[in-house]
């Protein structure tokens, strides 16, 4: 009998993932702007903190464009 239920479904495996995957783009996010802007102050930490996963997806490519850390976090 083949499995159809998601892992993603499951109270712990599911919530230990989606931690994982969130906590892995935020070092990513994060190891990206650090390259282009240098060491981050306290107030970028904190925004990037409290973004989703998909609003750490979405700063990806500002990141690319922006000119100044501001521009991506205002």
């Amino acid at each position: 009998m083949p499995i159809t239920t998601s892992i993603l479904e499951q109270n712990v495996l599911g919530s230990l993932l989606l931690k994982g995957r969130r906590e892995g783009m935020g070092m990513v996010v994060r190891g990206v702007i650090e390259l282009r802007f240098g060491a981050l102050p306290g107030w970028a930490n904190e925004k990037l903190s409290a973004l989703s996963t998909s609003g750490l997806e979405g700063l990806i490519r500002p990141v690319l464009h922006a000119t100044s850390l501001e521009d991506i976090l205002k």
